[in-house]
């Protein structure tokens, strides 16, 4: 098994990530997606690339060794879910990506009224 795969599937334990979610995000088949992450099949490049952009990330990042995934702590441990959304879980979503939005307005604004007001001329 490849540095990436076994790199990858320390990743998708430590954060609970299924196997669906990323089938699902890289456009790659769950039978594919399965059997590269238990070694039954070699990884190319531009699967390793659809992978990483899967989960956001560049395809060095699961090149290089990364201790923190390795740790039996799981604490803070995230969860993905693929699948149809309910109602609920819809509306959900969409207040807290707006709420995230949001935040980052006011981030950005607070950072600009502190530069301006310390004299610093580049925006």
């Amino acid at each position: 098994m490849s540095v990436f795969v076994k790199n990858l599937n320390s990743y998708l334990e430590f954060y609970g990530i299924r196997q669906n979610f990323l089938s699902i995000r890289s456009g790659m088949s769950e039978d594919k997606v399965s059997k590269i992450l238990n070694g039954k099949k070699k990884i190319t490049e531009s699967e390793m690339e659809s992978l990483s952009k899967a989960l956001g990330k560049k395809m060095e990042y699961f090149l290089e060794s990364f201790p923190e995934f390795r740790s039996k702590n799981n604490e803070g441990r995230l969860a993905f879910y693929a699948g149809e959304p309910n109602k609920n879980q819809a509306e959900t979503a969409y207040r807290l990506v707006e709420f995230i939005e949001n935040m980052d307005e006011v981030l950005n604004s607070s950072s600009w009224y502190l530069r301006a007001g310390s004299g610093i001329d580049e925006f």
